[in-house]
């Protein structure tokens, strides 16, 4: 080959690289690879609760604990105590050459932030529910919902609380899985929000959270109101460690769920219908207090919304982006809204008939 077509490609190549150096050191997605920007472990440690972030093994008393642990020594000699049926899993960065179901091997660190996050809904979906309650009244709605959730293969999440005998049946037709702690003996009527007795209904909302607070599940608390166009479990893992994630239910687009009355009074107004909520040890008693306080209410507006806005610390609070959770008012109401939803909640309507026919009107009626 002549010189100087050597000289030439020699450049060309030392030019190549140079630029390409260049763009792999300024490229910001790139950082991730040099250093720890995520873990598990921070992860866990986000929700400042003992029982999601143990570090030994013979700690264990929660329902559904996990333990962060990369003392490999510790693991082998008490891999015994992994039998523990309030285990829910052990997560460790050692390779410990050991084999256990309940032992789960992750990376100390991950590529970026993507990776990341699939990571965790990939480890976390198992210790999900998506939970609903409801009488026999809102079996339309609600089954409407779970088309929804079956074209996005979440259906297996779904734990359905009935209220009455009909709205079991109900269930069952659907194959969905079912909790019967809070079912009454006779028949529960629907009762439009804000009349009397609606506080009535909504209190076993919380109970029904509190039992699989307490069994160690995440909890997707949705309304049978609801239409899911994309997987928010997934989404959720995304999301900042939060006690709990709420809608914003006010009729604006602010990220912080306030507003002022026309006393110029700060209101907090985080929608109940929809909760993300994480199984600690602070949420369990909210709702455990939540109970007594709903049967208090008197008749003429919120009953476990007021509470819940009350009782859980602002700070602990994360709001969902209005635009990617937008509630009734914002959707059907709203000039401003123009998106792809991840869940729509069919809210800001009283009366189960109007809702449907709302629905229908717009193209969201599936069965």
């Amino acid at each position: 080959m002549d010189l100087t077509v050597q000289i030439i490609i020699f450049f060309v190549v030392i030019t190549v690289v140079i630029w390409i150096s260049i763009w792999y050191y300024y490229t910001p997605k790139n950082i991730s690879n040099f250093k720890v920007m995520y873990s598990f472990e921070d992860y866990l440690k986000g929700f400042k609760e003992n029982f999601l972030s143990l570090t030994k093994l013979n700690d264990v008393k929660q329902e559904g604990s996990i333990v962060f642990n990369n003392d490999a020594k510790y693991i082998k000699k008490n891999l015994n105590l992994l039998d523990n049926q309030k285990l829910y899993k052990l997560y460790t960065t050692e390779n410990i050459n050991k084999n256990h179901p309940k032992i789960e091997i992750v990376p100390k660190t991950y590529a970026n932030q993507k990776v990341f996050h699939k990571a965790l809904y990939k480890t976390f979906r198992n210790k999900c529910v998506i939970l609903n309650f409801f009488s026999h009244g809102c079996l339309p709605e609600w089954r409407n919902l779970i088309f929804t959730l079956r074209q996005l293969k979440l259906d297996d999440l779904v734990v359905a609380f009935p209220l009455d005998k009909l709205a079991l049946d109900g269930i069952k037709q659907e194959n969905i899985k079912y909790d019967l702690s809070i079912m009454k003996k006779d028949n529960v009527e629907s009762v439009t929000f804000g009349k009397k007795d609606f506080n009535k209904i909504t209190c076993n909302k919380v109970l029904a959270i509190e039992k699989m607070l307490k069994a160690g599940y995440f909890v997707f608390y949705l309304d049978a109101d609801i239409i899911v166009k994309k997987n928010f479990v997934e989404h959720y893992f995304t999301l900042p460690p939060k006690d709990c994630w709420m809608q914003n239910d006010h009729n604006n687009f602010k990220k912080t769920a306030i507003a002022t009355d026309k006393h110029g009074e700060v209101k907090y107004n985080h929608c109940s219908g929809v909760m993300f909520i994480a199984p600690t040890a602070y949420m369990i008693k909210i709702m455990q207090k939540a109970y007594p306080e709903i049967l208090k209410v008197k008749t003429g507006g919120l009953t476990d919304q007021k509470v819940l806005n009350k009782l859980i610390e602002y700070k602990r609070i994360g709001t969902l982006c209005p635009y990617l959770y937008p509630n009734g008012w914002r959707y059907f109401s709203s000039k401003k809204y123009k998106g792809q939803y991840v869940l729509l909640h069919n809210n800001w309507l009283k009366g189960s008939d109007k809702k449907i026919r709302r629905l229908k009107q717009h193209n969201l009626w599936y069965i």
